[in-house]
């Protein structure tokens, strides 16, 4: 009770992140089947994820005009309603059209959220305890995602065959998250000072963090963490299912609950050491190098078997979460305290990443169809080059 009176808005905001994560999580692994079974082809799925995180990008250039003018809890109290309204229209969408302004909807809304959330853990956090929140964030963060795929999974296995019918019932109970989200939002964050105060032009915040060589490398570490994001999200399930006949159900409540562990298990006690002990380059390029072997290894595999492909998934998991670790700690140690213009920087490469993952895989679509195993070789390629950009940070320790 003590802890809960002297940090209540920053474990509040925690509880917001799980919440959040249920919220993402539930459908992350089956928008790209939920978009095939309305007939959307995977060039036209590549085409709504690029035109949905370049819309964000646009809107996050304006955000904090909107944020300072109806004040943090009310701006994030509507958009996390509009959230609820958006996930049920898309859950009930049946028309390209309508299903692509759902679609863009939902990713927008969904990226401001996270957004509003890192600020808000941003602004309780003590500098020099940064690794250590920012690693139980990420655990947090990572628990819910863990389980949320476990839950996608049992609504579709209630079902004979998955359908547009199964597949909405997901995002059905996706939307009903936030609404706990709502009443810990309104509860234990109304009052908060808005921690948003600046002028924030995005694309002026690209320019200046690309200037400085430490931001630079770690956000070139977080566009490839987002690329291997948007590879396994999108790409890996199909994958599984039509190389090896390891269906989405099975790889909702096997393979990926149990792949996700690492982010569940790691976060904290890497964020722990890179704040008292080494810094966060050498395990970046560890984690990097883990990465870059595992999705050699993806690309190789001709097996079927789940025990395989389980221990390769958690393995590969094993290094994203310690790079997803170590770049939360490094890049929220070197800028500004409280400076949301480099905080939506770092939010944005999400979308960055997707960009660069959807241009790439709509222009390697004619050679992805005749050998699908060339996104994973492609991208364990890219990983191992991106350990240069790592090579030359000045470590925080």
């Amino acid at each position: 009770m003590t802890i809960w009176k002297q940090h209540r808005e920053l474990l509040a905001a925690l509880l917001l992140t799980i919440l959040y994560a249920f919220h993402f999580g539930i459908p992350l692994y089956v928008t790209s089947t939920y978009l095939s079974v309305h007939n959307i082809s995977p060039a036209g799925i590549s085409v709504f994820y690029f035109l949905s995180a370049l819309v964000t990008i646009f809107v996050s250039n304006h955000l904090n005009k909107y944020v300072r003018r109806f004040h943090t809890y009310s701006f994030t109290f509507f958009i996390v309603l509009a959230q609820i309204l958006v996930t049920l229209g898309f859950a009930f969408a049946s028309h390209a059209l309508t299903l692509f302004l759902f679609f863009v909807g939902n990713f927008v809304l969904s990226t401001i959220i996270f957004t509003m959330v890192n600020l808000y853990i941003e602004h309780f956090t003590p500098r020099h305890e940064t690794g250590a929140i920012r690693g139980i964030f990420l655990t947090l963060l990572n628990l819910g995602i863990l389980i949320a795929p476990f839950i996608g999974g049992s609504i579709l296995s209630q079902y004979s065959s998955v359908s547009a019918e199964s597949l909405r019932s997901v995002y059905i109970v996706s939307s009903a998250c936030l609404i706990p989200f709502l009443f810990f939002l309104h509860h234990y964050l109304k009052s908060l000072k808005d921690p948003a105060d600046h002028s924030v032009d995005l694309f002026h915040s690209f320019k200046k963090a690309f200037k400085n060589k430490d931001l630079r490398g770690a956000l070139l570490g977080l566009l490839m963490l987002e690329v291997f994001f948007g590879v396994m999200v999108v790409n890996l399930p199909l994958y599984l299912q039509e190389q090896f006949a390891i269906d989405i159900p099975t790889f909702l409540t096997v393979l990926a609950p149990i792949a996700l562990i690492p982010f569940v298990i790691l976060p904290y006690e890497l964020g722990t050491l890179a704040d008292e002990k080494y810094g966060e380059k050498e395990f970046l390029i560890l984690g990097l190098s883990i990465m870059a072997v595992s999705c050699f290894a993806v690309g190789l595999i001709t097996t079927s078997s789940l025990l395989v492909w389980t221990l390769l998934l958690f393995v590969s998991r094993v290094g994203a979460a310690t790079v997803e670790t170590m770049l939360y700690s490094y890049y929220f140690k070197k800028i500004p305290s409280h400076d949301p213009s480099l905080t939506a920087v770092f939010t944005n490469m999400r979308n960055i990443g997707l960009m660069v993952f959807t241009a790439i895989s709509f222009a390697l679509s004619p050679l992805l169809l005749i050998s699908p195993q060339a996104a994973f070789i492609l991208l364990g390629i890219a990983l191992a080059v991106s350990i240069t950009s790592v090579l030359n940070l000045h470590d925080t320790r």
